[in-house]
Order: C-alpha cells, then sequence, then structure tokens
C-alpha cells in the first residue's frame, strides 16, 4: 500500500513539474520576439512577394490589422536556420516610427533585424495562409498555378 502511494506521489509530482516546464517553455518562446513584433504599430501597406513571381500591395486597413494580429499572436521561438524551404509567399512590412523591417514567411517564419523566428502554432500559420492567398487570387487571376 505505502508502495503504490509512493508511486503515485512521484507521478503526480511529475506531471505538475512538467506542466509547470510548458509554461515556461511558452513564455520563453514569445519573450524573445515580443519586444520586437509586440509594439509594432500599424502599417499602412504590406507588401506581398509570391512565389511565383507575383507582387502585390495590400494596403486595405481591416485586412492588414487582421494580418499583424494575427502574426502578433503566434508563439515564436529563436531558430538559427528554418528547417522548411520554399515559400508561397513573404509579407513585408515597417515599423515607420521605429525604422524596423519585418518579413513574414507563408512557411511561419518571421525575420526581424538579422534574427528569424519560426511560429509554434502551425494551424494559425495555414489560417494566415489560406486568407492571405484568398485575398490575393482575387487581386491575380492564376496566382500560384490556381
Amino acid at each position: 500500500m505505502r508502495k503504490s502511494l509512493f508511486s503515485m506521489l512521484i507521478v503526480i509530482l511529475a506531471l505538475l513539474n512538467a506542466g509547470c516546464a510548458d509554461n515556461a517553455q511558452s513564455e520563453h518562446l514569445n519573450a524573445s520576439v515580443s519586444p520586437a513584433i509586440q509594439d509594432l504599430d500599424l502599417p499602412t501597406e504590406i507588401g506581398v512577394q509570391f512565389g511565383d513571381g507575383h507582387s502585390l500591395k495590400l494596403t486595405d486597413e481591416n485586412l492588414i490589422r487582421r494580418i499583424i494580429e494575427d502574426v502578433k499572436g503566434l508563439g515564436y521561438r529563436e531558430v538559427k536556420l528554418p528547417d522548411q524551404v520554399g515559400q508561397g509567399f513573404v509579407l513585408k512590412f515597417a515599423d515607420q516610427g521605429r525604422d524596423q523591417e519585418y518579413e513574414y514567411i507563408s512557411t511561419g517564419y518571421l525575420r526581424v533585424e538579422r534574427k528569424l523566428f519560426q511560429a509554434v502554432d502551425e494551424d494559425r500559420v495555414t489560417e494566415i495562409n489560406d486568407y492571405v492567398i484568398e485575398y490575393a487570387r482575387n487581386e491575380i487571376p492564376g496566382l500560384l498555378g490556381e
């Protein structure tokens, strides 16, 4: 009986410790990129360069707001190199007040001042990709081999 209680106590402590580690890791994921992107003022335009060579300037304030809020809301971790190659598109935008440029790559990477960050929420990355491409296909028929 004592061994069972002791074993259960060890399991409970291990689970609690794992939960704390996950929270600390989540805080760490956002901490490295948050100062760089969280204070970003809403840009007046976003340049989009597509993998098939097409480009587009987004100026619709509602679309820009949605993109920036979604990009800000992704959890990130700093990486040295991307683990994926290829892209559907690259979003380029700037914070004029801070003279800082950003690149968000459709594979879920954010480049800020020569640092590269990878988004950890793949579902939200897919969501951003879907609505950016849908909007762009309305502007550019045949985009990305449609």
